[in-house]
């Protein structure tokens, strides 16, 4: 029966590359209301084949990244406290796939008051957040599966309503390290407006598969490099 199972989700994936190319797993938009496009998806047991098969690719590519990066990051981790003591991670709430809150972990890069607010950069915090070393703890949410390498980006909770059947739509994947919205608005990210991500976003969610989340890992490292490690600062526009 596995076998099967596998063999449809195979078919189901193959016969809908071949049709469409750069979509991957076929999706369709119906009207809903706010005027925006909702996203029905495949039947559930692809989806949850599909789900797997992501995962494992995530742990697969994370597991010897952390191996490779793990002395930058214990090197941050002591310049962090000999500047200016502990936490050296913070923690902010998200909102994960549908609706799921988690705790998103980067090195602090900031002052922090008695309530835990941030107040002002550190000299560390400055110059890792200019180069999105900051986002290294990102790897431990990977671990976890609270994230993925690409998906939307993680939003705040005061941000999102799972009532409005644009953010469930959002949501319906895991937040990603690498996130289409980001990529394609850059240093106009900051700037747009909540719509103008979403509808990347949905983009996004619409196009995905296997392969496309390949195609946005190397649009991302490439978008990374040649911005010197900070796509919203120093990227260039794509859309």
């Amino acid at each position: 029966m596995q076998n099967l199972r596998l063999a449809y989700a195979g078919h189901y994936l193959l016969m809908n590359l071949q049709s469409e190319p750069s979509i991957g797993v076929k999706t369709y938009f119906h009207d809903i209301p706010h005027g925006c496009g909702a996203v029905s998806q495949p039947p559930p047991f692809l989806l949850m084949e599909v789900d797997m098969l992501k995962r494992f690719v995530d742990l697969l590519l994370t597991l010897p990244l952390i191996m490779l990066v793990s002395p930058i990051m214990l090197l941050i981790a002591i310049v962090i406290v000999l500047d200016t003591g502990f936490p050296i991670l913070w923690g902010s709430e998200r909102v994960g796939k549908n609706g799921h809150i988690f705790r998103l972990y980067q090195f602090r890069t900031m002052l922090l008051d008695e309530i835990g607010r941030g107040t002002e950069f550190t000299n560390v915090g400055r110059f890792i957040r200019n180069i999105s070393l900051d986002h290294l703890p990102n790897l431990l949410n990977l671990i976890n599966g609270n994230m993925s390498i690409v998906g939307s980006r993680p939003h705040e909770p005061h941000d999102v309503d799972m009532t409005d059947p644009l953010w469930q739509q959002v949501l319906s994947l895991k937040p990603g390290v690498i996130s289409w919205a980001i990529l394609n608005l850059a240093t106009d990210f900051n700037a747009s407006s909540i719509a103008e991500r979403n509808k990347l976003e949905l983009e996004y969610v619409q196009k995905q598969s296997l392969w496309f989340d390949f195609y946005v890992m190397w649009l991302g490292l490439r978008a990374l490099v040649n911005s010197g490690g900070n796509v919203k600062a120093r990227g260039t526009r794509r859309v």
